[in-house]
């Protein structure tokens, strides 16, 4: 454990907050797009349905008849982000890895984020902040 708390010492005395918070973003960056070269089909989660159905409505398109088994839409602000991918791109599979990219390059910040507030909260060192980055990077959701 000594080891490791000096190893992150060194890097920390060589590159600093910006630099930690980049390294924390580009480490989850790898992460989530590593975790996405595995997920060819959308899952049967009704959320990635919905916005996907939101994102081609605001592109023009038409999954109305797909979702009348789907009482509800949600994912408003996401679909718009995914719209322009499905407006310029035709194959699913490659607006749906699209779409996972594009998703990874937006969570990756949750990390940094966490990061950036935990230290200036309460966290004395940054390997402390470190921990929360990556506890809040592993659970996005939270």
């Amino acid at each position: 454990m000594e080891l490791f708390l000096g190893f992150l010492k060194r890097i920390y005395s060589r590159i600093g907050h910006k630099g930690i918070k980049a390294l924390i973003y580009v480490l989850f960056l790898a992460a989530h797009i590593a975790l996405s070269a595995f997920s060819h089909l959308p899952s049967i989660d009704p959320n990635e349905f919905s916005v996907s159905a939101m994102a081609t409505f605001f592109s023009g398109g038409d999954w109305s008849g797909a979702m009348s088994q789907n009482t509800y839409y949600y994912g408003f602000l996401q679909a718009v982000i995914y719209s322009p991918v499905m407006f310029f791109c035709d194959n699913p599979y490659l607006c749906y890895k699209l779409m996972l990219w594009i998703n990874a390059i937006i969570i990756s910040f949750i990390p940094v984020m966490a990061y950036s507030i935990s230290y200036k909260i309460g966290a004395k060192k940054p390997w402390q902040a470190g921990f929360c980055a990556t506890i809040c990077g592993a659970f996005s959701t939270y």
